[in-house]
This record gives structure tokens, C-alpha cells and sequence, in this order.
């Protein structure tokens, strides 16, 4: 394939491996640096599932997967819901399927077995890392668990739920609404095993300002549907609970603001534009360009931190702008798949094997089609925060880190700056050795997010405090 870089398996011995003995579950470690998430995946039938996976120690709820194949020794399937593919191979001598998970052009290794080694793992995982931020109870504040209604664009009602940290004393208090980035994120944002919305909840409870944070929809305690959500609809979420807060006897309706991490930042962004009575927006790491340039770069910067030449990942960026491009221009997504089987999969570079080339023309189809034509990837990339940014009236903190490679700082915290019509009161500060996480960091790779053992930095902590503390 011209300009594509395939997964690389190296020369594994495989024999073939009948759907038939699929049956059953499978277990797997993802290993993302040192950090270790046990994964489980549930075969109900072999041929006709339902195919399941699991990932308990985020969630008791299963994550339907599609597109499930197993053909001469191959392993594939794709998590719509999780924006995630799968391919691997079996390696007999190992009796295990060795393969690489693929998630919005992450790529991780990852080998599934008959064997369960979850308990392996969470052991593992506990004596290795420590989270020393995390809050613990009981806290000396109060806390209610609240839950909020909103509604599909069907009309269906949900229902998420989260808490309320309150300080002590006698309200009303000024509050913030906290939204989480991308991915099914639950009300502390877990992102393995750091909490950063509970250390920021529990920090300003005790400073004054109260807070709410809740599970996103088909996440956590929270009902509805994750699988098929966009931005569009998490910023209907949060203006649903943005209203209701108002509501609150304890909470004071003229100082409710947003604080939006990542995708929670542009979701920020959204809502304000929509609506005249936020008092104060706290951007942390925060889109400011299109979707489109935004992922350009991150891509190119990840794969460089990953130690791909400049010229190969500039390669790889510019074919998959090739098909961010057209998702622009058509926003069909029939239109997209067949884009992907003509543009991406050419029959001229498949194995002389009719039936290997038909395998690997369904292994590069899955993998593009699930990375791109999603309802939140779609959307993501035709969508420019600045138009939203725009049309916010309130203060604003700007906040990054100057080695976040998946919101490159200078360009993003800038457009949001020049795009705000309101500037008193708003600053931007970019924080010196801080990645996406806002994790101290002289690296700022993905792989170490989770063997750092700062969840979130007291600088970070303190600018937001400080800022908050000059609002009126």
C-alpha cells in the first residue's frame, strides 16, 4: 500500500485456528509503559456471539465488539463504542494470540490466552504504583450524590449521575461544572489510576468553591449510550446539568462555571457559546483549531516522541489527511466506507494469495474505518472550536503544558486567546515541563502518563486556584 505504514508481527510460527474454538473467554494484559489493565473478552458463540470485552477494573459493564473474524490463524475485531481494533496472531508454541490494539492511531501491543492472570496483574499494578493525590475518606466537607437528567437527540432521557463537593459552612457557593476529555471517562476522569477530578474537587472544597462531577452517559452509574455520542451531544449533557445546577439551593446561580479538560474544554466552549449566564470558564489543555489540524499534529508529534523519523510520520500524516479530507468535504459516512475500500485498500499491493489478500484488504479496511469513520471522529474533525470560542463572554484560564503532544500548546492556547471577544480577566499560562495530563514530565510521551506517580501538579493546582480567587 502506497504510504502506509502496516503493524509489523515480525516471522511468527502460526497454524491455523478454527472459529470453532474460539468459544469461550480470553484474557489479556494492556500494558500502556508499566501500568497494567487486565482485559477480558467473552465469546457467547463462535461464529455468531455476542462477542464481548471486559475492563473491570474501570468498569462491571461489558463493551459489545464488532466485526469479529478469525481466519487462517488471524484473530480481528473492532470496538465501536471505544473507537478501538484489534489483530492478532496465534503463536502456537505459546498457545496465545500475539497482536497489537489500535485506538484513534494509538497502536499497543497486546496477546490474549486461555490463561487468566487477572489477579497477577492487579497485584502487580498495586504494589508498583502509588497514587499518593488521590483523596481519601472521610472527607471534612460535604458531599452529595446527585442525578442529573438530560436528554438523546430522540428524545430519550438519561440519567448522570455524580457528586457534589461542597465546602463547609452555610452557601450559596460559586461552583464548577467538570467535564471530562475524550474517551468514556467516569466523574474522576480515571485515566490509569490517576484521579485528577477528585484531587481538584477536593481541593477547592476546601478553599470555597463547590464542584460537580459526574459519569459520562453509558459510563459508570450513569444510563444512556456512549457508543455513537459526539461532542455535540456531551455539550447537551452538560448544559442540561449546567441548568439544573442553577436549581441548587446550596449553589449560588450567578458564579456557576465550567472547568472542561481536553474534549471537556471544547464541550466548555460549546455550551458558553450557547449560553449567556457562565461565570467563568477553566480551560485545561483545550482545542483551539479545527479537529482536522489539531489530530495532524498530535499525530505527528506522537510518532515522533515514539522514535518514527520526521519523514515517515509526515508520510503517515499526510496519507490520513487524505481521508480526514474527504470526511470534510462528503460527512457521509457510507461515503467514507467505500473512500477506504477505494483509496486505502488497493487490490495491486495485496499477497499473490486470493484468500490472504482478501484478509489483508479486511485488516486495513477495519483498521481506517474504525479509526476514522465513527460518529465522534466525524464530527471531531469538521468541527472548529474557534467559531464557539468566539461567541464566550465570561473570564477565561487558559491552561497547557509546553510538552503536551496530543494539544500542542503554543499553537491551541493561542487560538483560543485570539478567538475570545472577552478578555478582561482572562489569562493563559503555559505550564514549563508539563504534559497532557499535567504531570511534571521531560518527556511527555503517552507511555509514561501511567508510571508517573504525580497525578496532577501542584502548579497546575496552584494557577487554577490563584485565578479562581480573583474572580468576583
Amino acid at each position: 500500500m502506497k504510504n502506509l505504514t502496516l503493524l509489523s508481527f515480525g516471522l511468527l510460527l502460526t497454524v491455523h485456528v478454527f472459529a470453532q474454538e474460539m468459544e469461550g473467554n480470553w484474557y489479556g494484559m494492556l500494558e500502556v509503559g508499566e501500568q497494567v489493565l487486565p482485559l477480558e473478552i467473552h465469546c457467547i458463540h463462535p461464529t455468531e456471539g455476542p462477542f464481548e470485552l471486559y475492563s473491570k477494573q474501570q468498569t462491571s459493564k461489558s463493551i459489545a465488539l464488532q466485526s469479529w473474524s478469525v481466519k487462517k490463524g488471524a484473530w480481528q475485531w473492532e470496538s465501536k463504542k471505544l473507537g478501538a481494533s484489534y489483530r492478532g496472531e496465534w503463536i502456537e508454541q505459546e498457545q496465545k494470540f500475539k497482536g497489537v490494539l489500535t485506538q484513534r492511531g494509538m497502536s499497543m501491543p497486546l496477546d490474549f490466552s486461555r490463561e487468566n492472570k487477572v489477579e497477577d496483574a492487579e497485584l502487580k499494578r498495586v504494589s508498583m504504583f502509588k497514587r499518593p493525590q488521590t483523596p481519601q475518606p472521610p472527607f471534612d466537607y460535604p458531599t452529595q450524590e446527585l442525578v442529573m437528567l438530560s436528554k438523546t437527540t430522540t428524545g430519550l432521557e438519561i440519567q448522570l449521575h455524580g457528586t457534589l463537593s461542597l465546602p463547609k459552612g452555610e452557601g450559596p457557593f460559586p461552583c464548577l461544572l467538570m467535564i471530562t476529555g475524550s474517551g468514556p471517562q467516569d466523574r474522576n476522569e480515571n485515566i490509569l489510576g490517576h484521579q485528577p477530578f477528585a484531587i481538584i474537587a477536593d481541593t477547592l472544597a476546601k478553599l470555597g468553591w463547590a464542584t460537580f462531577r459526574y459519569d459520562e452517559r453509558g459510563v459508570g452509574e450513569s444510563t444512556g449510550d456512549f457508543e455513537g455520542a459526539t461532542s455535540f451531544d456531551f455539550a447537551q449533557d452538560a448544559s442540561a446539568i449546567f441548568a439544573q445546577l442553577k436549581q441548587h439551593p446550596s449553589l449560588d446561580p450567578a458564579r456557576i462555571g465550567l472547568l472542561g479538560h481536553s474534549e471537556g474544554s471544547l464541550v466548555a466552549a460549546m455550551v458558553a457559546a450557547e449560553r449567556q449566564d457562565i461565570a467563568c470558564i477553566v480551560s485545561m489543555a483545550g482545542p483551539g483549531v479545527g479537529g482536522l489540524e489539531l489530530l495532524q499534529k498530535q499525530s505527528f508529534d506522537l510518532q515522533v516522541n515514539g522514535g518514527k523519523s520526521r519523514e515517515d510520520a509526515q508520510r503517515d500524516v499526510d496519507f490520513n489527511t487524505r481521508i480526514m479530507d474527504y470526511i470534510v468535504e462528503v460527512n457521509d459516512s457510507v461515503k467514507v466506507v467505500q473512500f477506504i475500500k477505494e483509496n486505502v485498500v488497493h487490490p495491486e499491493d495485496s499477497p499473490t494469495s486470493e484468500e490472504d489478500g482478501k484478509l489483508e484488504g479486511k485488516e486495513v479496511f477495519d483498521y481506517y474505518n474504525a479509526s476514522f469513520n465513527t460518529s465522534w471522529m466525524r464530527y471531531f474533525i469538521q468541527h472548529d472550536p474557534s467559531k464557539d470560542w468566539k461567541k464566550v463572554h465570561c473570564p477565561v484560564l487558559i491552561l497547557n503544558g509546553d510538552k503536551d503532544l496530543q494539544v500542542n500548546a503554543a499553537v491551541n492556547t493561542q487560538a483560543i486567546y485570539g478567538a475570545l471577544p472577552f478578555h478582561q480577566q482572562t489569562e493563559m499560562i503555559i505550564l514549563s515541563h508539563h504534559n497532557h495530563l499535567f504531570q511534571y514530565t521531560e518527556n511527555g510521551g503517552i507511555s509514561e502518563y501511567g508510571t508517573l506517580e504525580e497525578s496532577l501538579s501542584l502548579e497546575t493546582i496552584e494557577a487554577m486556584v490563584d485565578w479562581l480567587s480573583k474572580l468576583p
